[in-house]
C-alpha cells in the first residue's frame, strides 16, 4: 500500500511511503506489518534503493524532500505514536528521529 508520494525538488527522485499489509480475519480486514520509502530514480524508472525500513507494525503516513533534495522527512505511525524522521537520501542512515512529534496528520 502507497500511503503518500514525494517529488524531489529537482524532479530526479521519487519517494513513496510503502507498507505491507497482511489479511487478517474473514471481512477484509487488514494489519499493519513492515514499512519503507522506496525511492526512484525518474530518469530511468528504476527502484534505486530503500530506506527507513521498519520490521515492526507501522504506516508511513507521510514523506517530504527537503528543499535541497539530500534528506526525506518521514511521519511513520506506529502503536498509537506519530514519530517525525529525518533520512540521508543517499546513505540511508537515519539523521534525527522526533518520537511522538505531530498528530495523526499534518506533520510534515
Amino acid at each position: 500500500m502507497v500511503k503518500s508520494v514525494s517529488f524531489s525538488p529537482d524532479d530526479r527522485w521519487l519517494a513513496a511511503g510503502c507498507a505491507e499489509l497482511r489479511p487478517q480475519g474473514e471481512k477484509g480486514v487488514h494489519q499493519m506489518r513492515a514499512s519503507e520509502v522506496r525511492l526512484w530514480d525518474l530518469e530511468s524508472g528504476a527502484v534505486i534503493g530503500a530506506l527507513a525500513r521498519e520490521a515492526a507494525p507501522s504506516v508511513i503516513q507521510q514523506v517530504a524532500f527537503s528543499p535541497d533534495g539530500h534528506r526525506l522527512i518521514v511521519h511513520r505511525y506506529r502503536e498509537e505514536q506519530n514519530d517525525a524522521e529525518v533520512w540521508d537520501r543517499t546513505s540511508g542512515e537515519r539523521l534525527q528521529s522526533f518520537p511522538g512529534a505531530g498528530g495523526a496528520q499534518g506533520v510534515l
